[in-house]
């Protein structure tokens, strides 16, 4: 059962890394649509700047969010190794 556990743990993290990562994917993309947007113009003027900047505002939240994230995934790995060293320890008590 507590083998269970652990590979559930590890799905869920796999699957929040694949959460995070399909963000920042798609974060990408929106950038560049909004940098081609603005380039493929002949002559820029100030809503296309403006355009610019109210993306690059949404790109730093996002990867601000997408941190966050990371972060909390760490936290996660972090979590099962302290369980895996317990169970570890916990082990060789009762094998002695």
């Amino acid at each position: 059962m507590y083998t269970e556990n652990i590979i559930r743990d590890i799905n869920y993290i796999i699957y929040e890394v694949k959460q995070t990562s399909a963000k920042a994917y798609h974060r990408h993309k929106d950038a560049d649509r909004i940098f081609n947007y603005v380039n493929e113009e002949e002559e820029a003027d100030k809503e296309d700047y403006k355009t610019v900047s109210v993306g690059l505002v949404d790109a730093s939240e996002a990867l601000e969010q997408i941190s966050s994230e990371l972060c909390d995934i760490q936290e996660l790995l972090y979590k099962l190794i302290d369980t895996l060293e317990m169970e570890a320890l916990s082990a060789k008590v009762q094998a002695k």
